[in-house]
């Protein structure tokens, strides 16, 4: 296993119950790439994402969480209202509660004039999920396509009848020109995609009727705590988890995987020292828990071609910024009175405003700000931090291009003045909350690109277009034999559910192979 992130924890796990022999290769000290925790001035920061969707009867999850014995191991903690929406423009906000019934009744209370379309919203995506669901627990039956082949439509008609739509096409249809309750209904929708009129609506239906129907989780103690529950059903089974090991080359011979060679890293500052001892271990199938452009690099080079094949133009997901926050006065005590609350800058009017929004940071003199979440950790039992320590993020999208090109002094002195506009933006809307501020980090797309070694920073991994999100590959399985994807850019997309069920995934081809 190349990688330690949840996607190839999962996998690794899965296998090693099966008796198969395993070694989890890691570059960096921690394992869980996103899904970490980290100490700084006494504040423990979650890396990973604020929350985990649904846990509810029709999540794909539960089977998962209950074969790797997952619901004994970690604890859980509802985060209440699925989000706050606060509009600087005009001063109004909006909660959206969890539950489907609360959230149309919410909803309707504030958009009268839409109530038959609000319904029709949330029984469309209901209806996609389901007969997403039911895709994916029915293709792991033995002579599936015998079996559904001519009732296929039947069975599936909301895939095949939203299977091309967009999120934004979608909108316009039910709602017309009214961008409000667009904007309200899906304020989140940039932790799936930068364009709702490129965003599969058969991938957002998915994931945010999972949001309002099993709600919001957070992991009890931080991400950390999964990736680690992982790592210990790896060694339990047998395997071996390996810190600082980077790997180099995988072998090849007669066209398929033999085995990788690795080094040991050892300085984990900005720029990796590797170190002397290089080693080699026969593997005659390989989960990569990377980018298909990470693992090309590693092949030699008569087959890297071939290797990404499948995956040219494939566009990239976006990347997220964020700024860490340590307190040592509660948020609440400002103002703040939810889990995550949204802030709709008075220039977003419009959904078509929203690719225009990952590239603001390119300057930070222009008067925009971008839209952002705000999640305050201590507005639930994150059991993250002791009394007298909280710990908040803000976050939004970005995108490569906003930095690649600056060098390290330029880089530095661009994140500072944003880190400064964003506190100070904060501020404005929880008034002398900067005031409680201990500690301050930010990370960027060029963060994102260099830890977890994604390209561009795609966390997500590829964008969920449609229709390609539905016509697309399908497998984890690689034009290289014995090379399968574990990661987000499995085919499952990103967060805690794509990554895990891509690894699930990866798994389950590996096993039917061998």
């Amino acid at each position: 296993m190349i990688g330690s992130g949840l996607g190839g924890l999962t996998a690794a796990a899965l296998y090693a119950k099966q008796g198969k022999r395993v070694l989890v290769l890691e570059r960096h000290d921690k394992f869980g790439g996103a899904a970490t925790v980290y100490c700084r001035k006494k504040v423990n920061i979650e890396v990973g994402l604020h929350e985990l969707d649904g846990l509810d009867e029709l999540d794909v999850k539960r089977r998962l969480w209950k074969e790797l014995d997952l619901e004994k191991q970690i604890r859980t903690v509802p985060v209440g209202a699925f989000y706050k929406l606060r509009c600087v423009g005009d001063g109004s906000s909006f909660v959206m509660p969890d539950g489907v019934d609360n959230a149309i009744q919410a909803l309707s209370g504030r958009f009268p004039q839409h109530s038959e379309a609000i319904q029709r919203y949330f029984s469309i995506l209901c209806s996609i999920r389901a007969s997403m669901v039911r895709y994916v627990e029915a293709n792991r039956t033995p002579l599936w396509w015998l079996i559904n082949g001519p009732i296929f439509p039947l069975r599936f008609w909301p895939i095949l009848r939203y299977g091309w739509s967009t999120l934004g096409g979608f909108m316009d249809k039910l709602f017309g020109d009214d961008e409000q309750i667009k904007i309200t209904l899906a304020a989140n929708y940039q932790y799936y995609s930068d364009d709702p009129y490129r965003l599969s609506l058969t991938h957002f239906a998915a994931a945010q009727i999972s949001y309002h129907t099993g709600g919001g989780h957070f992991v009890h103690a931080g991400s950390q705590g999964l990736s680690d529950a992982l790592v210990e059903q790896v060694r339990t089974a047998g395997g071996v988890v390996e810190k600082r090991r980077n790997v180099t080359d995988i072998l090849m011979k007669d066209g398929a995987v033999v085995g990788v060679r690795h080094e040991r890293l050892s300085n984990l500052s900005k720029k990796h020292i590797p170190g002397r001892d290089i080693q080699e271990h026969f593997a005659p199938q390989l989960f990569a828990n990377a980018a298909p452009h990470c693992i090309e690099k590693m092949l030699p080079e008569t087959y890297r071609n071939s290797f990404m094949k499948p995956y040219h133009g494939r566009r990239l997901s976006p990347s997220l910024w964020c700024l860490f926050l340590g307190f040592d006065r509660s948020p609440s005590e400002f103002g703040v009175d939810a889990y995550s609350t949204f802030v709709i800058p008075e220039h977003y009017t419009s959904f078509r405003d929203g690719p225009s929004e990952a590239y603001i940071m390119a300057d930070p003199d222009n008067e925009r700000m971008p839209p952002y979440t705000f999640v305050d950790y201590s507005q639930i039992d994150s059991g993250l931090n002791n009394e007298g320590r909280h710990f908040a993020v803000m976050c939004g999208i970005d995108h490569i291009d906003n930095w690649d090109k600056l060098d390290d002094e330029q880089y530095e002195t661009r994140k500072q003045q944003w880190q400064d506009r964003l506190i100070a933006a904060l501020s404005t809307q929880f008034p002398n909350i900067d005031s409680s501020i201990v500690y301050t980090e930010m990370g960027t797309a060029r963060s994102m690109q260099r830890y977890l070694n994604t390209p561009g920073g795609a966390v997500y991994g590829f964008s969920p277009d449609a229709p390609r999100y539905v016509t697309g590959i399908s497998t984890s399985r690689t034009p290289v034999k014995g090379i399968y994807i574990a990661s987000a850019f499995g085919g499952f997309g990103g967060g805690f559910t794509g990554a895990m069920m891509s690894g699930a995934h990866a798994a389950g081809e590996a096993l039917e192979d061998s």
